[in-house]
């Protein structure tokens, strides 16, 4: 069930001619609008940053290759506040990671919102880091683990965080690890980096620096089926929605493959955003094999493409008509394989 889950909440794709290509190829663009940005290099080595609103436990600023890092100096608690108005929405986080000098170490980044309830702010979402001498791991709260990285000891790592079009996107490295559903009550007010409880921490155990947070000026534009390879076609009573089988099957399969369901969530939010009265999703092949094979096969991936809509992208399963028509209707000659590729295809109506 995890293991689905985290798919669900994996970014929106990108596909290609020539093959696909996941959102975790899109690039990280941060926010144009920087609102707090600290790089320590006007923090003498062995002073504390006076840029944030609250230091716990001991530490200061460090020098290594050449760049200024903040980092604990002692073996007990440590970490930092930014108040910062981030809002609720179009915001993005960055900050770089050093693995030094660790054993079993945790560490929590914790974005913080208003509390209606009381002066202290809400934890709205944790992303924890643990640094272990077998490797490291960051996971989030309320999905689970997103990354493990072996051999991770004196090893750099860039985090960057992403809150658009309601999204909370996180980025390892420059690839895109997880995108989950973002909705906070309140707005969000600030950040806090701190170590978590570890049974052996040691000074100097990890270093961070270049933390800037900025907003974006413009909302981004939500993705069309177009731009994700999905061709979009006006008919009578409404649109008609091409899905080639590259995109959502392997050959000869109805059982979506994982990247699949990134192409479907687009649809789902497509279909969601127009509200049809009726949706017919009917799956085609091409000549190859029997009559009967086909339109079996036809039907099963029809059904895996609705089953989909319903149950992940919390279409109404009423308005939701399944076909399956095998090898009728070819939209190109069945006489090469490229023309029996395009054959092979889901089709989704939306009529009005």
């Amino acid at each position: 069930m995890k293991k689905l889950l985290l798919f669900l909440f994996l970014s929106f794709p990108l596909f290609a001619k020539s093959g696909l290509v996941t959102g975790q190829n899109i690039k990280f663009t941060p926010g144009d609008k920087v609102l707090f940005s600290e790089d320590f290099s006007k923090c003498p080595v062995g002073e504390i940053p006076t840029s944030f609103d609250k230091i716990d436990g001991v530490g200061e600023c460090v020098k290594y290759n050449n760049k200024i890092w903040f980092a604990p100096t002692g073996t007990s608690k440590f970490g930092f506040v930014k108040k910062v108005n981030l809002g609720k929405d179009e915001f993005s986080i960055e900050f770089t990671l050093f693995t030094n000098n660790y054993r079993d170490v945790p560490y929590d980044f914790n974005l913080l919102s208003i509390n209606p309830t009381k002066k202290e702010p809400k934890v709205e979402k944790t992303l924890h880091f643990s640094f272990e001498p077998v490797g490291c791991h960051i996971s989030l709260s309320g999905i689970g683990a997103l990354r493990d990285t072996p051999a991770c000891h004196k090893k750099k790592f860039y985090i960057a965080i992403q809150a658009r079009r309601h999204l909370f996107r996180i980025y390892l490295n420059g690839k895109r690890i997880a995108s989950t559903p973002f909705t906070p009550q309140t707005e969000i007010i600030g950040f806090e980096w701190k170590r978590a409880f570890a049974l052996a921490p040691q000074a100097y155990d990890l270093l961070i620096t270049d933390i800037k947070a900025a907003k974006y000026s413009s909302k981004e534009e939500a993705p069309k089926p177009e731009k994700v390879g999905i061709s979009v076609q006006k008919i009578k009573g409404g649109e008609k929605l091409t899905v080639p089988e590259k995109v959502l099957f392997d050959f000869n399969k109805f059982m979506l493959k994982p990247k699949a369901k990134e192409a479907l969530k687009v649809i789902s939010s497509y279909i969601s955003q127009n509200n049809p009265k009726k949706i017919v999703v009917t799956g085609y092949t091409d000549n190859v094999g029997s009559d009967e094979y086909n339109l079996a096969l036809s039907f099963k991936r029809a059904q895996s493409v609705a089953d989909f809509l319903m149950y992940c992208g919390k279409i109404d399963a009423k308005k939701i008509e399944i076909k399956g028509l095998g090898k009728a209707n070819p939209i190109a000659p069945n006489d090469t394989k490229e023309n029996q590729a395009k054959n092979r295809r889901v089709e989704i109506k939306l009529l009005n």
